[in-house]
């Protein structure tokens, strides 16, 4: 598909849904009460003013405050004449765009392959995962999360095309979107790493796709440091100057940290399986895939201990490991807490009835990576599951935004499927998108103690 053809479809259909939205929600809702009152004093000038109770870098504030400033300067109006609730609505619709032209990209890059480099890739994985619901819902409202994944997205994909200094700007970018993202920083800058070793180190090259790989990695990419670091370089500044944050910062929260401790929440890689599978189904419930998932689980039964192993690591990660968040249990709008709720905590005995649907998960995941080439590097899988699990672990909340982009990651990197098969996923994510804006219109309801009304949402 076009890449200019996908953003205007996305375009016009998240413009439609934010006039809808609007319309029945036009003062700042949830989050927003926070972050646009923030973006108006910077829109003032205000730029000393912080509110205590945002907790992520300022990046969305500035960014939204330069498109404000250029619609100004263009239209002769004043600043303050965009700067309004629905306004800076609109300004996420254009980076929930641009994420879909980077998402378009990064798939067309992705499976990108000497056959197919002088014509032009197939880019409907990315038009269609810009419709991922997480992704499309926010879009249409004043959060972090879309402009956050537009980075990320954006420094991973120059770093695949090796423009590593604009990825590391990227990068840094994504950083004061939010903190976290420096781990996908990383992420970026160590794939970038891998590809290199691959070029300039035949011992690796000749082992990429086996065990051994991850064996002669570091003597390797000792081996090759100056052809490392010669490629690598742009991204030094961005972590040691994240560090640096840290350090003055004392913590990587901004803000309210009372409740942004970091913990050892293993049981959100479990979540985050589920999660995956319960979105990529289309993928995973194909013929070929369940026999080659049937004829991997009884592989795995015909080694004990290794079945052993795994099944007795996600009991320990969802019993040992596992955090109730004051927000989760308290906030009635958020669906986590009805999956919560009614799924995941149902019985003091629910968390150990679902280790089959955690390993099913897991292992549907693995054996779908594995038909394409990524999931056949070990490195590049080792390096993944590191990432995810920097990411998820330390937050006690569980929040279904924080899987965003390792999602996003995981569906780019799976092999590419029929049309038919992509066809189904889009209607599953228009289902899925069209059942919470219903809900989030038409299902209101008040608490006792506030006014207003209260909606649902991720």
């Amino acid at each position: 598909m076009n890449c200019w053809l996908g953003c205007c479809i996305f375009a016009v259909l998240s413009s439609c849904v934010l006039v809808i939205v609007h319309d029945f929600q036009n003062a700042p809702y949830m989050d927003e009460i926070f972050h646009v009152p923030q973006t108006i004093d910077y829109c003032t000038g205000n730029w000393t003013k912080w509110n205590p109770m945002i907790t992520t870098l300022p990046g969305l504030y500035v960014a939204a405050n330069g498109v404000v400033r250029l619609l100004a300067l263009v239209s002769g109006q004043p600043v303050a004449f965009y700067c309004t609730t629905l306004w800076l609505r609109s300004v996420n619709v254009l980076f929930g765009t641009a994420t879909c032209a980077v998402l378009m990209k990064l798939s067309a890059t992705l499976h990108e392959t000497p056959s197919n480099k002088r014509s032009e890739p197939d880019s409907s994985p990315g038009f269609v995962l810009s419709f991922f619901p997480l992704v499309f819902f926010f879009s249409f409202l004043y959060y972090t999360d879309v402009i956050s994944t537009l980075f990320v997205l954006l420094c991973y994909w120059l770093s695949c095309r090796d423009k590593h200094f604009l990825a590391a700007l990227a990068g840094a970018a994504s950083v004061c979107c939010r903190q976290t993202n420096v781990v996908w920083v990383g992420f970026a800058a160590a794939i970038a790493g891998i590809r290199v070793l691959r070029k300039k180190s035949r011992s690796y090259a000749a082992v990429s796709e086996n065990a051994d790989s991850v064996l002669v990695l570091v003597p390797e990419g000792l081996r090759n440091l100056p052809a490392l670091l010669a490629v690598l370089w742009p991204y030094v500044p961005v972590v040691f100057g994240f560090a640096a944050f840290v350090h003055y910062n004392e913590g990587i929260v901004v803000g309210d940290r009372s409740h942004h401790q970091v913990s050892f929440h293993s049981a959100q890689l479990c979540y985050f399986a589920l999660f995956s599978a319960a979105f990529a189904s289309p993928h995973l419930l194909q013929m070929d895939v369940l026999l080659s998932m049937t004829k991997s689980f009884w592989g795995l039964l015909k080694q004990p201990v290794l079945f052993l192993f795994f099944a007795s690591g996600i009991v320990g990660m969802v019993t040992k490991g596992s955090y109730v968040h004051k927000y989760l249990i308290s906030d009635n709008r958020h669906y986590t807490f009805y999956l919560w709720k009614k799924l995941l905590a149902r019985t003091p005995l629910t968390p150990i009835g679902l280790v089959p649907a955690y390993f099913i998960a897991f292992l549907g995941l693995f054996v779908l990576l594995r038909r394409g080439k990524y999931g056949r590097q070990p490195v590049w899988l080792l390096i993944f599951i590191l990432a995810t699990a920097a990411v998820c672990i330390p937050q006690q909340l569980l929040e279904l935004r924080y899987f965003i982009v390792p999602y996003l990651l995981l569906r780019l990197h799976m092999p590419k499927s029929s049309f038919w098969c992509l066809a189904l996923e889009f209607l599953a994510y228009a289902a899925v998108n069209a059942a919470t804006v219903y809900l989030f219109l038409y299902k209101s309801f008040k608490w006792p103690a506030e006014d207003g009304l209260q909606r649902f949402m991720w």
